[in-house]
């Protein structure tokens, strides 16, 4: 059984439709678990899994959770 994978690499210009589109992949991407722990996310493993996260509508001692200041609608 062939266990190698294919690779296919096409070239695109960065700031074009399908430059971002890849980046978007790319940064979902990095988020994928490894195969050794398939629970973990290996960029935010410091972060409880979204469906343990409080609401969003908690006191402010929860602004200075990293996961409110990266971006949410809190944050």
């Amino acid at each position: 059984m062939d266990t190698s994978r294919r690779i296919v690499a096409v070239v695109v210009a960065v700031d074009s439709p399908a430059g971002r589109v890849v980046e978007a992949i790319d940064d979902l991407a990095a988020h994928l678990p490894g195969t050794d722990r398939p629970q973990d996310c290996p960029l935010c493993s410091w972060h409880p899994p979204p469906t343990s996260r409080p609401s969003s509508r908690v006191g402010p001692e929860r602004r200075t959770d990293p996961w409110f200041a990266a971006g949410s609608a809190e944050g």
